[in-house]
């Protein structure tokens, strides 16, 4: 089966022998984990209706023995193994942080946050996660970034925080964001001075960053 860029992305990134996917929506990314890898997953979501086309998925492609449907929000009543990797895609940051909240037994997860991505980089380290692997795609003009992350210490910049310790030498990236980045600022009124001075930091953090990549 042919899975979305995004979603294809997410499954050759799972290092690990099983699969727990919240907010699994129509199911897609495990049936092909199912169907192609030979992976076991939890296809959980908080929709009954998101639940019953994962269903059918399920049962269309016969992999009813791989995969495992739970209606329930976010990781409650779910044991997460050391073999797991928990698998949150297509929500805001605050709501997949709420999920990972007091969660120590999630020692892998992929994430593919809409929203505020430097702050879950930052959330995500200093509760003791690193960043072993993060994939920028492009689907229907928007850039999704993908970040897989283990539960161990390891040091970080600054620069780490708010673009990635692997995207910082992604040269078309950091020009595009620091575009982004440099529009924003006209925006600001003068009077705004401590806003226009956190995006002029910003500014000169991805100028370095371009400096240093090429």
């Amino acid at each position: 089966m042919k899975l979305s860029n995004r979603l294809k992305t997410i499954a050759d990134m799972v290092r690990t022998t099983s699969v727990i996917d919240v907010g699994c929506d129509h199911g897609l990314l495990d049936v092909y984990l199912a169907q192609e890898k030979h992976i076991p997953c939890i296809a959980s979501d908080i929709s009954e209706n998101a639940l019953k086309q994962a269903r059918e998925n399920i049962d269309k492609y016969q992999v009813q023995d791989f995969v495992k449907v739970i209606c329930t929000n976010g990781l409650q009543g779910i044991h997460v193994s050391s073999e797991d990797t928990v698998i949150l895609s297509g929500m805001g940051t605050h709501t997949i942080i709420n999920i990972l909240k007091g969660r120590d037994d999630v020692k892998h997860c992929i994430i593919s946050a809409h929203t505020d991505i430097p702050y879950l980089r930052r959330w995500m380290i200093s509760h003791g996660y690193a960043i072993v692997e993060e994939q920028i795609i492009e689907e229907k003009n928007i850039l999704y970034i993908v970040i897989s992350f283990e539960k161990r210490q390891s040091t970080y910049q600054e620069i780490d925080y708010v673009v990635g310790p692997y995207l910082k030498y992604n040269q078309t990236y950091l020009k595009q964001l620091l575009k982004q980045e440099q529009t924003l600022l006209q925006k600001i009124p003068g009077t705004h001075k401590a806003k226009r001075k956190e995006k002029e930091r910003l500014i000169s953090l991805l100028l370095e960053a371009i400096k240093k990549a090429n």
